[in-house]
């Protein structure tokens, strides 16, 4: 790009895609007359003074296929793929997660780009052991950690919550001391706790993504969430180790809820977020296996049953964050006004949906259900007000811990407060059976004097 006359060309990422963005810079005056119309895909200016301003245009670059279509996005605006594709979607850069809502990560150092090629390192020697301690070159493992540190230690890290993530999914494989020394976390999530270095770059990286980003990225708590059901459950996910931990499963449902929560604020296409529908799939599998269901071996069988809580409390928790990883689910189809999410889906033979909460006991389903109707006239309230985005972001700026225990209370998703809460009393049942009715998402058409329309599930 700077052969071409453009300068501060940078690596520019979101969670699953790379492109180009280059410095332009604009004269005042025509500035003024633009900017109200510029393309959603520019970022914020880099730099502006009184005669002219500057803004990062993008280039698309990493378009796979040899298709004609995929050739002419090669090189073009990111604005501009948006405007020649379907123009039945409501798509654009500001609302699709391949783009991070426009909020992507710049890579404005060498340093930065560095980390970028180093945290993407694939260390997996094994697919059939992917899952495994042995599945991995520890070798390699160290390498990509030790390279990762001294880009952090140089400050590199500072703005990069992928490079913070990875480091931090390397200590939890390949422990160094560094990562095993205590101490203070973050002050805006834990306060004056202490914590291991490994646990606080997770922290940061969650931090950063919040202040820096726009709270637009799911991947932090996804990596967050998959630390903290590591250290709450032993190896084989058979029982908590120990009964202090078991905390950590709670707090890594509700990392995960916040995962869903992000995912919730960006509009479903499937040429978009497919990939992020799929994290939400196997995150579903991890909370059934290795967070509400425990192994015990019988002879040469293994029987897995429903995990015994040592604490009725952290079971009663554990509940609310699972619901409120569903209910931001519902939230996504109700914005998108379709049905799309596998696990949402009435009568599925899949496990992994619905029949998770059948894990827990119908006291404990019950009490869940208790605190979602409660308050029911003050959550109303809290909608009308528009308090929903202050909510989210408490729900992401408090961390369970050892010490203090929150519960999930405020279901946004139409389905979970309005429909005479059909499916909460669905849930709260001693067996647990959602039909269509319970999810049918009802809609409002301009056009037939406010009549409800049903948007049906595609079998």
């Amino acid at each position: 790009m700077r052969l071409c006359g453009f300068s501060g060309s940078c690596l520019t990422l979101s969670e699953d895609h790379a492109y180009e963005s280059h410095i332009v810079v604009r004269e005042k005056n025509a500035a003024s007359s633009s900017l109200s119309s510029s393309s959603s895909s520019q970022h914020v200016n880099p730099e502006e003074d009184g005669s002219s301003s500057s803004y990062y245009a993008t280039c698309e670059i990493a378009i796979p296929g040899n298709t004609k279509q995929a050739k002419d996005k090669r090189g073009k605006e990111i604005e501009e793929h948006f405007k020649k594709g379907n123009k039945n979607t409501l798509l654009t850069p500001t609302t699709s997660w391949l783009y991070m809502r426009a909020n992507p990560v710049i890579c404005k150092s060498i340093p930065m780009t560095i980390a970028a090629a180093v945290g993407n390192i694939n260390c997996t020697i094994c697919e059939k052991m992917k899952h495994t301690t042995m599945s991995c070159s520890g070798p390699l493992l160290d390498l990509k950690r030790d390279m990762l540190w001294i880009l952090h230690d140089a400050g590199h890290l500072s703005e990069f919550p992928f490079g913070l993530i990875e480091l931090g999914d390397c200590e939890e494989h390949r422990p160094s001391p560094r990562g095993n020394e205590w101490v203070h976390a973050v002050p805006e999530l834990l306060g004056e706790e202490t914590v291991l270095m490994n646990e606080k770059l997770f922290h940061d990286a969650i931090f950063i993504s919040r202040t820096k980003y726009n709270d637009s990225q799911t991947y932090p708590y996804f990596y967050a969430g998959h630390y903290h059901k590591d250290a709450g459950s032993s190896t084989t996910g058979a029982s908590v180790d120990d009964p202090k931990e078991e905390y950590r499963l709670v707090e890594a449902l509700r990392l995960y809820a916040s995962a869903s929560r992000v995912a919730s604020q960006y509009t479903y296409d499937s040429k978009d977020s497919l990939q992020l529908l799929k994290h939400m799939t196997a995150v579903a599998s991890l909370i059934d296996k290795d967070i509400l269901s425990s192994s015990t071996a019988l002879g040469d069988e293994t029987v897995c049953s429903s995990r015994q809580w040592y604490s009725n409390e952290n079971a009663l928790a554990a509940a609310t964050w699972l619901l409120a990883f569903f209910d931001s689910l519902l939230v996504w189809e109700e914005k998108a006004g379709q049905a799309f999410v596998e696990l949402l889906k009435p009568g599925n033979k899949n496990k992994h949906g619905w029949k998770l909460f059948q894990h827990f006991s119908p006291t404990i389903r019950s009490e869940m259900v208790a605190r979602m109707t409660q308050e029911e006239t003050e959550q109303q309230h809290k909608e009308d007000t528009n308090n929903d985005d202050d909510d989210d972001m408490l729900c992401s700026a408090i961390c369970i811990t050892s010490q203090q225990l929150f519960y999930f209370t405020n279901p946004r998703s139409k389905r979970l407060t309005q429909q005479d809460g059909l499916l909460l009393k669905a849930l709260g049942k001693t067996k647990i059976s959602i039909h269509e009715m319970e999810l049918t998402i009802l809609q409002h058409s301009g056009d037939d004097g406010g009549r409800r329309k049903r948007a049906k599930r595609e079998r």
